[in-house]
Formats: structure tokens, sequence, C-alpha cells
């Protein structure tokens, strides 16, 4: 038995779950990249959503402010922010944008 489906034993996935409108092919277009197939697994059986409220997953396939391209620039923006207020608390790089999953310098 694989993880996700040793998951599904543990917690059952919703009859609907939520992705969105756009296909994976558009999204990895915006995105720039493919996302891994483990996740694109998760996603479809389980959707956006949070997992006891510690644990958000965006429904990665909506077009609207809650789907994960503009969920990732709002947080991309916030951590922009903060690095540039208290840079000692933000060590790493940053994204260099929505359009690339890398970090860069």
């Amino acid at each position: 038995m694989d993880s996700l489906a040793r998951l599904q034993a543990l917690v059952p996935s919703p009859e609907q779950p939520h992705l969105g409108e756009r296909s994976w092919e558009r999204l990895a277009g915006e995105l720039g990249t493919r996302l891994p197939a483990d996740y694109v697994a998760l996603m479809e059986i389980y959707g956006g959503g949070a997992w006891s409220e510690w644990l958000r997953l965006w429904a990665s396939l909506d077009p609207g402010e809650l789907g994960l391209v503009a969920r990732s620039a709002v947080t991309l923006a916030a951590e922009r922010a903060g690095k540039e207020t208290v840079p000692q608390y933000h060590p790493l790089p940053l994204w260099a944008g929505v359009r690339r999953l890398v970090a860069v310098r």
C-alpha cells in the first residue's frame, strides 16, 4: 500500500474535491513548470482546503483569489516585505516570481 492509499484509509476524501476549472497543463504554463505527480494525485483526491487548520492546500486549478497562482503571489509579496523590513529573519533567498519555482538570490 503506497503512502497516498494509507492516507486515504486514515482520512476519507471528499466526494467532490475542489480543484477549480483550469487544467493542469494551463497551470504548468502559468507556473513555468509541472507540479510533482504525487502533489497532483493528492490534489485530485482531496482538492484544496485546510487540514486541521494547520496545513493549507490552495485549490490548484482555481483561477480566482483562492487559487494556487493568486495565493502564491500574495505569499511572495508578504515574504518580500518581511525580507525588506526584518532581513535578519529572512536569510534565505526568495523565489524570483510566481512564474518560477526556483529560488534565486
